[in-house]
């Protein structure tokens, strides 16, 4: 959705891009996968681990927004 920015936020002062309400939103569809591993295959039956990553195959910015390149997260869980 586009449109206006609406409302205030008493956190975001000064003049950073989202302090100023004249400025406008934008679009942005992204694309992520991802898989997780069992510590099973290894011989650690509590360890997990996950990875995702991910890209925008649209972005329609209108106004100050920062361009998205990528972005990737990896998780290690452990049960106690």
């Amino acid at each position: 959705m586009q449109g206006a920015i609406r409302g205030w936020d008493p956190e975001i002062r000064g003049p950073a891009a989202p302090s100023n309400p004249l400025f406008f939103g934008g679009q942005r569809v992204e694309l992520f996968g991802g898989g997780t591993v069992s510590g099973k295959f290894i011989g650690y039956e509590n360890w997990t681990l996950g990875v995702e990553a991910g890209l925008p195959v649209y972005q329609n910015l209108n106004g100050p927004q920062i361009m998205k390149n990528w972005q990737a997260g990896m998780q290690l869980k452990v049960k106690i």
